[in-house]
């Protein structure tokens, strides 16, 4: 199964066209039931995202 996830800036994406926000709390929540692989693909695309930020410039 494909899952498209896009994120237009740092505390909103869309899993399969299903919003997720993150919170106060750092906490990413989806206002419907995400299925388990959804759920596994945001948590790699966090992580992902947060190890780009930390990575120094290669110069």
């Amino acid at each position: 199964m494909v899952i498209d996830i896009q994120q237009f800036n740092d505390n909103e994406l869309f899993v399969n066209d299903k919003q997720v926000i993150k919170d106060m709390n750092g906490n990413w929540i989806a206002k419907i039931e995400l299925t388990p692989s959804e759920v596994k693909a945001i948590q790699w695309h966090v992580r992902d995202k947060s190890s780009e930020i930390l990575k120094p410039n290669a110069e």
